[in-house]
Parts: C-alpha cells; sequence; structure tokens
C-alpha cells in the first residue's frame, strides 16, 4: 500500500516545473530545438531562454547607461574635435536618440496606454532617422581616419603655437570609431549565427529522415 503512493508521489515531481529551470543554458537550448518547428521558432525560444540568463540582465544594463555616456562625451567635446566638428554632434544626437528609445521601451510597463501609444508612433521616424544618422557618422568618422591626430591639439607653425586643425578629442573620436565599428561586428555575427543555426536545424533534419527511411522500408 505504501509503494503505490510513494510512486505517485513521485511522478509529479518529475513533471515539476521547477525541476526544468534546475537545466543548463546547453541543455535549455538543446530542448528548445527539440520542441521547435522550424528556425524561426527555435530562435525565439533561444532568445527568450538567453533574455533571462545574468549575463544578459549585465548587459541590458550597459545598454541603457552607454547612451548617457556618449551623450556626455558629445555634450563636453562639442568645440573639441577640429578634424571633423560634425563627430562630437554625432555622439550628442546618437545617445539622445537611443536614450528616448529606452525610455519608451521602458515605459510600456509603468506609462498609460496613450504615452505607450504615442512612443510607438515615433519609434518608427525615430528608427528611420537613426539609420540616416549612422550612414552619416560613418562618412563622418571613416573620412577622419586618415587625417586625425589625437594626441596633438597645437602645432608651431611658422615658429608660433596654434591650434591642430587635425585634432580630435581622442576619447570622443574612438568611441564613435568604435561604436560604428562594433555595429558592423555585431551584424557579422549575427548572419554568421543565423547561418551555422540553420544548417544545424537542416542537419538534424535529414538525420531524423534517414532515420525513419529504413522504417518505411521494412514496412514496404
Amino acid at each position: 500500500m505504501t509503494e503505490p503512493a510513494e510512486t505517485r508521489s513521485d511522478e509529479p515531481h518529475l513533471e515539476d516545473p521547477e525541476e526544468k529551470k534546475k537545466l543548463s543554458f546547453t541543455e535549455q537550448l538543446t530542448e528548445a530545438r527539440k520542441n521547435s518547428d522550424g528556425a524561426f521558432s527555435f530562435l525565439m525560444s533561444a532568445l527568450a531562454i538567453v533574455s533571462v540568463t545574468a549575463g544578459c540582465t549585465a548587459l541590458m544594463i550597459l545598454l541603457l547607461l552607454l547612451p548617457i555616456f556618449v551623450f556626455v562625451v558629445g555634450l563636453v567635446n562639442m568645440g573639441n574635435c577640429p578634424v571633423n566638428p560634425w563627430i562630437p554632434t554625432y555622439l550628442l544626437v546618437l545617445g539622445t536618440i537611443v536614450i528616448f528609445s529606452n525610455l519608451s521601451f521602458l515605459s510600456r510597463s509603468c506609462c498609460s496606454e496613450k504615452v505607450v501609444t504615442c512612443c510607438n508612433c515615433l519609434q518608427l521616424p525615430l528608427n528611420a532617422f537613426l539609420i540616416v544618422w549612422f550612414i552619416l557618422g560613418n562618412i563622418w568618422v571613416y573620412g577622419s581616419l586618415g587625417e586625425v591626430n589625437t594626441s596633438n591639439s597645437t602645432i608651431i607653425h611658422n615658429s608660433t603655437l596654434v591650434d591642430n586643425p587635425d585634432y580630435c578629442d581622442p576619447l570622443t573620436y574612438w568611441l564613435a570609431f568604435w561604436l560604428i565599428t562594433l555595429v558592423y561586428v555585431a551584424l557579422l555575427v549575427t548572419i554568421v549565427a543565423g547561418l551555422a543555426t540553420v544548417g544545424a536545424l537542416r542537419r538534424s533534419h535529414n538525420g531524423v529522415q534517414g532515420e525513419e527511411t529504413p522504417i518505411v522500408e521494412r514496412g514496404q
């Protein structure tokens, strides 16, 4: 009488959702791949898993603080980049747009529906402007790469100490440079990861078909 009761009490324990939370990150991804109908479904499941990790939380904090830092650097060095005065302006505007985007995203959980709707309406034109602004940043930053001087703000000209026209504050210039470059790096990594995911799913699908083929032949 006691043994069946213990067996029944153990069965629900195996299906307890809390046990699933104890799976490792790799095991959760493997489970998501098994339960996914296709590449898009697996990608959505993988993003949901990654979003609850500690690393993602740290990344979210960084993404919230980074635009504030970018805004401050651009504001402080507005007149400190004669090689191209648009570079500090690029950082200032970029930081402002990203800060607004972050605030509009956070407002979805704490503001009224009217405020959320208004923010969502502004998001599309802001994203379009951000793409144009990013292209202009490429022109300003990469266009100054061959002539920029980030070490000497003054030079001697005709025995007179004058401002260096090729100077730019090092933090301002290299921050703008790496922000643009990291966008391309992230884009490349995303493309490679996407292709690798699709390839893995195709191999897994072909392997399942290969295992099912002998069974069909025996039935015939």
